[in-house]
């Protein structure tokens, strides 16, 4: 029974490995996002008519441009997260990991690839940053807009836009989020290289599975985001309202 016990308490432990440098990732990631696209937007706006909202094509590209930056400022630190989840499923498996913890992680990858290492799968990395903030940003203002008429400008519209970016998020960015994790795990500077370059990994994963291969754990990924997007836009929403309350010209 109490070994049971133990074995359990790791299996639900290793499903929380890496959750720090997760947590951590959001703080260079989602601040440099959001703050450059909206202050770009504002900027845009302001040279609208009044009442007048700006085209999809440009949200859209506002999107894209401040995930694709957002991203390359914040890659080492998802180089960090991916490697400390593979280690988190050898843990799961009974095996043995690869680091001993963040700093060991960190340490290891700096000395052993440098900043080639800190920055590989940089470039599928930004790809899926773009598609993840054309559905995440731009997807989720448009549906926001839709949605006041009817539900408000409030909680229900919040709501309503956090599934819809949730889903459209989950089928953009996926094939990008197979490449990726797969260039961070076995790209060319890993401790286990399978793939030479980016080119090499989506040829080799076309082959091994087709397009079906490129979509591979799209539930689970909408599982973990569509929660974080319901999340994180209520707090940002609420932050907003607040912010806009207290400090007018914020």
């Amino acid at each position: 029974g109490g070994g049971q016990g133990l074995q359990g308490f790791e299996q639900f432990y290793a499903l929380y490995y890496g959750v720090g440098i997760a947590l951590f990732r959001h703080i260079p990631y989602s601040g440099t996002r959001q703050m450059l696209y909206h202050y770009a937007k504002s900027l845009l706006e302001a040279g609208q008519t009044a009442g007048q909202s700006l085209p999809f094509v440009a949200v859209a590209g506002l999107a894209v441009t401040a995930g694709a930056i957002g991203q390359l400022v914040a890659n080492p630190t998802d180089v960090l997260k991916v490697r400390m989840q593979s280690d988190g499923k050898k843990v799961n498996l009974g095996e043995s990991p690869e680091y001993h913890g963040l700093s060991d992680a960190t340490a290891r990858v700096w000395r052993e690839e440098g900043m080639q290492g800190m920055f590989v799968g940089s470039v599928p990395n930004m790809v899926r940053a773009m598609f993840m903030n054309l559905g995440d940003i731009a997807i989720y203002d448009t549906a926001k807009a839709y949605a006041m008429p009817w539900a408000g400008a409030g909680l229900g519209a919040a709501v309503f836009a956090s599934a819809v970016c949730g889903f459209a998020t989950a089928v953009l960015a996926s094939p990008s989020e197979v490449a990726r994790n797969r260039m961070m795990n076995n790209g060319p500077t890993s401790p286990t290289p399978l793939y030479d370059n980016l080119g090499d990994c989506v040829v080799k994963t076309y082959k091994e599975g087709g397009i079906p291969a490129f979509f591979q754990g799209i539930v689970p990924f909408y599982m973990r985001n569509g929660p974080w997007h319901l999340a994180f836009w209520l707090t940002f929403e609420s932050l907003s309202s607040y912010l806009d309350a207290t400090i007018p010209h914020v």
